[in-house]
């Protein structure tokens, strides 16, 4: 049961990590042509390098991503989606994304063994890795709130109720079992044991 629920949390780690990553990248290409449009990019490049780019911005998305994954199992373990406020946890996501990535890329640039980068080059991201950060975090959010209405039987189809959990305690200090029967009971099923 644990390793199921392990799996499951890994696995919805690596989902969101994935559509982060998807998100940063198809918002990387506007942002790029209205930068462009106003005259912050330069004329002489090339609007072939938004590939580049948004190949850059969805791996960076994707670390992104998996580290806020890690950081909301920490905070916002036992709450329900509807509890969540999906304004604040998007301003959150903005802020952890905008400490995080600068600290992310100059420890790489030390691991790699080329130093520190200036600092100058990586602060200028915290504004764009921010703002990435709060639109991916609060549209994941909310779409899995959608979701969570949308699909209302889904909901406890993986955590198991207090009933469950109390039956397993039982097993493990009575292996044998007893002659009792004992009966738990979600919205949608009864089962006896």
């Amino acid at each position: 049961m644990a390793l199921q629920r392990t799996f499951r949390r890994l696995r919805g780690a690596i989902r969101n990590a994935l559509v982060w990553g998807v998100c940063w990248s198809a918002l990387s290409i506007p942002m790029y042509a209205i930068l462009r449009i106003i005259g912050m990019v330069s004329d002489t490049m090339s609007w072939l390098n938004i590939i580049p780019l948004a190949v850059r911005f969805g791996v960076v998305g994707t670390i992104a991503g998996a580290a806020f994954s890690v950081a909301i199992s920490v905070f916002y373990r036992g709450r329900q989606l509807s509890q969540i406020s999906w304004v604040r946890f998007g301003i959150a996501a903005g802020v952890v994304t905008a400490l995080f990535i600068p600290v992310f890329l100059q420890t790489m640039n030390a691991l790699s063994g080329s130093g520190l980068a200036p600092w100058g080059d990586i602060l200028d991201d915290v504004p764009t890795t921010g703002l990435f950060g709060a639109i991916a975090a609060a549209s994941s959010l909310r779409l899995a709130q959608f979701a969570d209405k949308a699909f209302p039987e889904r909901q406890d189809q993986f955590e198991p109720s207090g009933a469950m959990e109390r039956l397993i305690e039982r097993n493990l200090n009575d292996p044998l079992g007893s002659a009792e029967e004992w009966e738990y009971s979600t919205t949608h099923r009864t089962a006896q044991y």
